[in-house]
């Protein structure tokens, strides 16, 4: 989808590789924890782009509507973390 601002590319990992995108593991269990590395290789044509990385622990649906389009990710205390600890 593309907004007046600019484009927005969404990609979805679950268990399945993305060539631009990549996950180190699919899952973290609440009761033992872990970490999660997250992997981002845009395309020459993307290059010096700006980039957000969020996520969200409780799904896609129903979103959260910005400018007027709908960001497929619930707004959860995960969310939060990876929307302040942008780079």
């Amino acid at each position: 989808m593309v907004a007046d601002s600019g484009r927005v590319y969404a990609f979805a990992v679950a268990g399945e590789p993305f060539e631009s995108f990549d996950v180190s593991t699919g899952s973290i269990s609440l009761a033992a924890g872990g970490s999660q590395t997250l992997f981002l290789s845009p395309c020459r044509a993307s290059a010096g782009d700006l980039y957000f990385v969020l996520g969200s622990a409780t799904g896609t649906s129903p979103g959260q509507a910005v400018n007027g389009l709908v960001l497929p990710l619930n707004f959860d205390a995960y969310h939060l973390f990876t929307l302040l600890r942008t780079r």
